[in-house]
């Protein structure tokens, strides 16, 4: 409050004289101006709950653009530079999604292995029936194959293999 009143007066008043009048610390002063927070600052911590509500209701994946126009449509006055430079000062970065990479190319015209279970899945005795499937992970040196074989009496994995 004290500080406040010599803040408006600093113009009309030498603060050294208002601090020795008051009976405050001039370097109180000077550091409650270095930390004073600006209606911007306000306004700022604001939105940043605002914009973090918004990001994570995207799952993380909204950048700036998108997410103004989210705030906008609830009526906030809010631009996407101002979103950007807000994300940016608190780390809020969107991750990526990788689009979709079909990796089967089912027109072709070699043969197909015939269908000999025709969907009865109903087995009897163990290994009477094994079934198979192969995946694709991604690692960070490319693409690893996984294979696996399935008994269809138990449902558990009898074999595999990846490569």
């Amino acid at each position: 409050m004290i500080y406040t009143f010599m803040y408006e007066h600093r113009r009309d008043f030498r603060v050294k004289k208002m601090a020795e009048v008051l009976n405050v610390c001039r370097s109180g002063y000077y550091e409650w101006v270095l930390n004073r927070k600006t209606k911007k600052d306000i306004e700022d911590e604001k939105f940043l709950v605002l914009i973090k509500a918004e990001f994570y209701k995207s799952r993380e994946t909204y950048g700036a653009r998108r997410i103004s126009k989210g705030l906008q449509k609830q009526g906030l006055k809010i631009g996407r530079l101002r979103t950007q430079r807000i994300m940016a000062e608190n780390n809020i970065v969107p991750k990526t999604v990788k689009k979709f990479k079909a990796t089967t190319n089912s027109n072709h015209n070699y043969p197909v292995s015939p269908n000999l279970l025709n969907r009865n899945f109903n087995v009897d005795a163990p290994c009477v029936a094994l079934v198979t499937d192969i995946t694709y992970v991604a690692t960070r040196e490319g693409w690893l194959y996984l294979a696996a074989v399935m008994d269809l009496f138990s449902g558990k994995i009898v074999g595999w293999a990846y490569g």
